[in-house]
């Protein structure tokens, strides 16, 4: 499959003014590293818009076991339980680092789409990247290894564009990557090791510095 494409993000788009300020049915959330936005359980009546920092999905099973299933950046909507009749959210929801964003209800969320253009556009070009992305990490999951699949995971949560500089992505650590990519901590370690030998990327602790020339392992 096209992998240098699939984790590209798209081309940069303007959001609508209102999306950072608080009007009706929708609130300016500052979140510290670390805090909740909800828990999974919780009531699903609302969908949030990153304006900056970074967060991270998580699903914990019957037996306490939890495990990173994405990592949301700036531009990007999550949430989107919220728009379902009377649903729960079924991951749970952390700032990664200390993050702004806006809340927007159900009813402010389905006005804005059915009566600002750009809102629609830009709402409907996220959910559909993000089912696209969704299928495709499935088909990576099971065609490929777990160097390929960890090198993915790296594009995408630090934000790859396609262009050849480097990002860097703070609050992901090792053990999110292994639940991410389906392996474990040290053979993720092993591989984080290779990729900074090969310049591929530079770390120290939790802070995560990723070149563009990393797209050569998933080409």
């Amino acid at each position: 499959m096209g992998e240098s494409t699939a984790v590209g993000r798209s081309p940069l788009f303007h959001p609508p003014a209102w999306l950072f300020t608080p009007g009706s049915g929708r609130k300016t959330v500052h979140a510290a590293k670390g805090e909740y936005l909800f828990r999974q359980g919780d009531e699903a009546d609302r969908v949030f818009y990153i304006r900056s920092g970074r967060v991270r999905a998580s699903v914990t099973s019957d037996n306490g076991k939890e495990a990173t299933v994405a990592v949301f950046g700036p531009g990007e909507l999550f949430g989107l339980s919220g728009l379902v009749e009377k649903s729960v959210r079924t991951v749970a929801a952390c700032a990664l680092v200390a993050s702004e964003l806006t809340s927007i209800s159900k009813p402010a969320f389905m006005e804005a789409l059915h009566h600002d253009p750009d809102f629609m556009d830009m709402a409907m070009e996220r959910i559909v990247r993000r089912l696209s992305h969704y299928e495709e990490a499935l088909t990576h999951h099971i065609t490929n290894n777990s160097e390929r699949r960890l090198a993915r995971a790296l594009l995408n949560v630090c934000g790859y564009d396609g262009s050849s500089g480097a990002k860097t992505v703070e609050g992901v650590t090792q053990e999110m990557l292994a639940a991410m990519v389906g392996t474990t901590r040290p053979r993720i370690n092993g591989f984080m090791n290779k990729f900074r030998r090969l310049g591929y990327i530079d770390y120290q602790g939790n802070r995560i510095r990723v070149h563009g020339s990393l797209v050569k392992i998933i080409l």
